[in-house]
């Protein structure tokens, strides 16, 4: 009679442990999705602690750790949750973006691919896949995996969105990404930077009214957002607005005086003004914020040409071919440079180094300077 009533509190203490486990768990998610991470840590622990092989509270507690940017403990939740149900596809998803994030990215790759065996229709683990190849510049691969997670889901509007960044940023196909920015956008709700995304789009595809647009409603849901005056600014330019070009520059660079290409639009509105001198004075602030810009250095040397300082602009171009050796713009500037002081010798080389990376312009000053 003890022995059946010791197993029946046995019992009884038992349910109330998971009971309260799962309570806990529950209290973790809320917490979660509020992003109060350390409350979310501290029940996902209770939970754990009433029930160690709780594989869900190790994941909730390891999305915790990984949002405050706590890889380690982030990592050894992941291996848990693996080590107690080893089918655990959304273990190996998360473990895989705490991989990439640390720029390991054999082992987040296997993990994404564990994933997948797993769960073969699962397009989180697809397009955090597509984010990994993003990383690596595998812009092909990063787009079959977008491509394969809208076809199994096409309500899953960060596929669209990252499919859209890649198509714009790496394969230039504006065209294409307007439409996944679009499709982003209407599944997603809009976004300051997401509308930026989609004008630059319609700016790379010359749709420049589209564009300024999209900018305009960009700063309308967020009046500090430095991207979209930025993003404005180098479109006003093309419009031959120079000046609000230069007005918009300035703006950003009131919001964000580490931003680089801030810079580089003023100075390119301020050349196409002929205003050399405050052009160089703004590439030299691009270059002094981001020393690896070779385009600034190649546009800076373009300034100095302009002013009959040649020698000097010959120095940038070749500090901005150091930066970035398969950055034509710089060749055929150097080129032209060159030809313009007679050293037609030097002048050929660089305009076959211009053609190979896709500088068309320097193929009529190479037949007419180097035959």
């Amino acid at each position: 009679m003890k022995l059946t009533h010791f197993l029946a509190f046995l019992l009884i203490t038992l349910l109330s442990h998971a009971q309260n486990a799962v309570d806990y768990y529950d209290r973790g998610q809320e917490a979660l999705g509020n992003q109060s991470y350390q409350e979310a840590i501290k029940n996902f622990s209770k939970a754990i602690s009433l029930r160690d092989s709780y594989v869900n509270a190790y994941i909730g507690r390891g999305l915790a750790y990984m949002d405050i940017k706590d890889y380690k403990h982030a990592m050894e939740d992941f291996n848990e949750a693996i080590y107690h149900d080893n089918k655990s596809y959304l273990a190996y998803t998360n473990r895989g973006v705490v991989k990439s994030n640390m720029q390991n990215f054999r082992g987040a790759f296997a993990d994404f691919d564990t994933a997948l065996m797993i769960a073969p229709r699962d397009v989180i683990a697809r397009h955090d896949r597509s984010i990994a190849r993003l990383q690596i510049r595998d812009y092909k691969g990063a787009l079959a995996d977008c491509d394969i997670a809208v076809a199994e889901d096409p309500s899953y509007g960060e596929a669209y969105l990252t499919r859209g960044i890649l198509k714009y940023e790496h394969m230039k196909m504006p065209a294409s990404a307007v439409f996944d920015f679009d499709t982003a956008i209407n599944l997603l709700g809009a976004t300051a930077s997401m509308l930026c995304g989609r004008g630059n789009s319609k700016s790379n595809s010359l749709d420049l009214a589209g564009a300024l647009a999209d900018y305009n409603a960009a700063l309308a849901l967020d009046p500090q957002s430095a991207e979209a005056y930025v993003d404005r600014s180098d479109c006003k330019h093309k419009m031959r607005d120079f000046k609000g070009a230069i007005e918009d520059a300035t703006t950003a660079i009131s919001i964000s005086p580490s931003d680089y290409v801030a810079y580089f639009n003023r100075a390119n509105a301020k050349d196409s003004l002929n205003d050399h001198e405050g052009a160089i004075v703004d590439y030299t602030n691009s270059i002094r914020v981001y020393p690896d810009a070779a385009i600034s250095y190649c546009a800076r040397g373009e300034s100095k040409a302009a002013l009959k300082d040649y020698q000097a602009a010959l120095l940038d171009y070749d500090l901005a071919i150091k930066a970035d050796p398969e950055l034509g713009e710089a060749y055929y500037a150097r080129a032209l440079t060159n030809i313009k002081i007679k050293q037609n010798r030097g002048a050929c080389s660089d305009l076959k180094k211009a053609i190979e990376f896709d500088k068309k312009e320097a193929e009529e000053l190479l037949a007419k300077y180097c035959k």
